[in-house]
């Protein structure tokens, strides 16, 4: 399983070296999804008898990180899925974005996407999973913002990061949460340590919601719904994907897979419930305000999303498989919309509903297609939309009619769809025209339409031998997240019962609207409900003139006032820690010196100090600053420590030398400015207090009792493993050798600048200055 990601990442590497050449052979690209979809539904038949399959390669074993990849009913579902409807979205691109120069780069971001989902759906271990899913965030901000000149697209796929990455940082929060509760990142391992779930753990409200928050971000649902009708910016091809099979569907598979672990708790069924109902109902007033097709079709995505959290909530064997069912017709039905959009837009110019007209005469083939998969949607029969309708109305009404609100919020979505399935069969091709096109509109290759064809096709074959999909891939699905065994057993009648009944009222309903969308549309443009999205753009806005408040006041360009914040800095966060946490007496770590040259240096610091201070001429300052250096070197000489007194007069000899120089080679300084008095107070004093602080915190460490277990191990094996006597010679030549090595390639290569200092000649200006 994993060779299948990489093959996907390793064609992502070479697309744009393979299409530079000649983009027809974009055409071959389609082998690779068909090659994995050939290899995933071998699996089937095993998978049939709840047969799974694991394989797992250690990645970071001591931290418990494995890239271990897990095939069951359900990833195996989402898998086919995701590698079927890639064949048709390669093979639409190459024709959809023909001439474009970065096609190469175009199907890089699609393979790089197509691996990263991949991923997701078959990582067992809970870091590969969060890799991969922050890994679809990426992807699908380079595939939303390829037309990236234009402003509207690279806002739209920064929006899509910003929301998907937040709700990533939370998903990966629970699961160090389940590590640390289970002793595993393994999933399978989580779910059979508790096989009766994790509800009665203490943690169990903090993780579910993170989870939670996890999945709704990525799949769109309220109050996160904005981003995906924004991230219509991206070319069809994407569009078609990303709402058929895979970034969006991320979150519903991450619901069902937690399910066993996390679910049928009232927590987890309200959060569900209360995600999918206020979705539903937000994005249905969205989508009739709508007259762009494509963001028509969006809106109708994330109500399809909210119905999957709403369906997965429950603890009903008959719901979960519903929501199978649904989440598989839902995936051959939009993919084709999408693609049916594409044609449209292609052909004409425009997506605007209330431009198009008379296409029926142009464009024969698409309307097939448009004309099955609308009613697919609307869930006409023999369609297989009708039998997963049928079977979410069936199983809503086995919950009793206490729980009808939930009933009649489907029944609300449900007419939704059919109103925009009508409005996209009707509106673009039998309406009549009102806005002549730029060009003659016609069908475009068969690359555009062959993908079109095939997926009404299936949701037309499906819907009449329901049964090919019943036990090999819907019910499989359904056990691995309920773990019981369900009589499933689709079909397209059942005879006149209430879901029947339920679905003729959905329709009739619908059509009603339908005649009147009109002035639906009219008085729904007059409302201007408050913006979600407006509201996060102002936050975003307000992050943006914060930081550049802060940035104004603190980067203001004078290197005092850097030295003065950050010493600031320091004196105050050490001082309030050691003065908290200090419990020696004063005297105990002030140095009792005896010798009269002690007090000489000290008082010869103090006063070379203070004349820097006072003093206003470089040179003046730079052999103060020697005279500082020497009397440190006398210290440490004084004191014991001859090696590194030489090492400390060399450093002060060499930097005085090399300022020196560098004064003579620059051109004339201007003096030195007068500082005011209030500048000059402040810096005093905060150098006083940064002194006193760092003085009292040395003194302090000398104080405490010293481990010698470094030492002791330095001199008893100096000798025996380095056969050296000197101590300190072999700790940096032996024991620290690599830092040694550092030490002097950083002074070498401060040596070269030094020397191109010297080698400029006073006056000379380079070409570019």
């Amino acid at each position: 399983m994993l060779a299948t990601i990489i093959i996907c990442f390793v064609i992502a590497c070479l697309c744009p070296a393979i299409l530079r050449k000649s983009q027809w052979t974009s055409n071959c690209l389609a082998f690779v999804p068909l090659a994995l979809f050939i290899y995933f539904i071998r699996f089937v038949p095993a998978i049939q008898h709840h047969h799974t399959f694991y394989s797992s390669l250690n990645w970071l074993p001591a931290l418990g990180i494995q890239l271990s990849f897990y095939l069951d009913g359900l990833s195996n579902l989402f898998a086919l899925l995701i590698s079927g409807i890639g064949i048709f979205i390669v093979l639409y691109s190459g024709t959809y974005l023909r001439g474009n120069p970065q096609l190469g780069r175009f199907y890089a971001y699609l393979f790089f996407f197509m691996g990263a989902m991949l991923g997701v759906v078959l990582a067992d271990n809970l870091m590969s999973l969060f890799i991969f899913w922050e890994l679809t965030s990426l992807s699908s901000f380079l595939l939303i913002s390829f037309d990236h000149q234009r402003k509207a697209a690279r806002r739209a796929a920064l929006q899509g990061l910003l929301v998907t990455v937040a709700g990533g940082l939370a998903l990966l929060t629970g699961f160090i949460l389940l590590k640390i509760v289970g002793h595993s990142f393994n999933l399978t391992h989580l779910t059979q340590t508790f096989s009766n779930g994790l509800a009665r753990h203490h943690w169990y409200t903090l993780i579910t919601l993170l989870i939670l928050i996890g999945a709704a971000t990525k799949s769109a649902q309220f109050p996160f719904h904005f981003w995906l009708p924004n991230a219509m910016q991206a070319p069809t091809p994407v569009s078609a994907y990303l709402h058929s099979a895979t970034m969006v569907q991320a979150g519903v598979y991450l619901i069902a897979r937690f399910t066993p672990l996390l679910g049928h708790t009232q927590l987890w069924f309200t959060m569900l419930v209360m995600f999918g109902s206020f979705t539903m109902l937000c994005t249905l007033i969205l989508a009739l305000q709508s007259s762009d097709i494509k963001r028509m079709l969006a809106y109708s995505t994330t109500m399809a999303l909210g119905m999957l959290f709403f369906l997965l909530a429950s603890d009903d064997s008959l719901i979960i498989n519903a929501a199978m069912l649904f989440f598989f017709a839902h995936a051959l039905y939009k993919a084709g919309l999408f693609l049916a959009a594409g044609n449209i837009d292609h052909a004409t110019g425009t997506r605007d509903l209330y431009k198009l007209g008379g296409l029926y005469r142009y464009m024969p083939i698409t309307l097939i297609g448009t004309l099955l998969c609308a009613a697919s949607m609307a869930g006409l029969p023999p369609l297989l939309g009708f039998i997963s309708k049928e079977l979410i109305y069936e199983a809503k009404l086995n919950l009793g009619w206490e729980k009808s609100m939930l009933l009649l919020i489907a029944l609300l979505c449900n007419i939704v769809f059919v109103i925009i399935a009508i409005m996209i069969v009707i509106k673009p091709f039998f309406s009549r025209q009102i806005e002549k096109f730029p060009y003659k509109p016609h069908e475009q290759s068969w690359q555009q339409w062959l993908g079109l064809l095939v997926l009404a096709g299936g949701s037309l074959f499906l819907g009449l031998f329901p049964r090919l999909i019943d036990n090999e891939l819907v019910y499989p699905a359904t056990f691995v997240v309920t773990g019981k065994t369900i009589n499933s057993n689709l079909s397209l009648w059942h005879g006149i019962t209430p879901a029947f009944l339920l679905s003729v009222i959905t329709l009739l309903c619908g059509i009603g609207l339908f005649m009147g969308h009109k002035k639906i549309y009219m008085i729904l443009q007059t409302i201007r409900a408050w913006s979600i999205e407006k509201t996060v753009d102002r936050c975003c806005q307000g992050f943006v003139y914060f930081a550049n408040f802060v940035t104004v006041k603190i980067q203001s360009g004078y290197l005092s006032r850097y030295l003065a914040t950050i010493l600031a800095f320091i004196a105050i966060s050490v001082g309030v820690i050691l003065f908290q946490h200090h419990n020696y007496p004063i005297k105990q770590i002030i140095p009792r010196t005896a010798h009269w040259f002690d007090w000489l240096l000290i008082l010869l610091l103090l006063i070379s100090a203070t004349a820097i201070a006072l003093s206003k001429d470089y040179l003046t300052n730079i052999t103060l600053l020697s005279v500082i250096g020497i009397c440190t070197s006398l210290i440490f000489l004084i004191y014991g420590a001859p090696d590194v007194a030489i090492t400390q007069l060399l450093v002060d000899i060499l930097t005085i030398v090399i300022i020196v120089l560098a004064l003579y080679r620059l051109p004339r300084l201007p003096k030195i400015q007068h500082v005011r008095k209030t500048t000059l107070l402040r810096n005093a004093t905060i150098a006083t207090i940064s002194g006193l602080v760092i003085s009292i915190l040395l003194l302090a460490a000398t104080s405490v009792p010293f481990n010698r277990q470094v030492t002791t191990y330095y001199v008893d094996h100096a000798y025996v493993l380095a056969h050296g006597r000197n101590i300190v010679n072999v700790i940096l030549v032996d024991f620290r050798s690599l830092d040694t090595l550092g030490e002097i390639l950083v002074v070498a290569l401060a040596g070269l600048g030094v020397y191109g200092l010297l080698k400029t000649k006073p006056g000379r200006r380079s070409a570019n200055s």
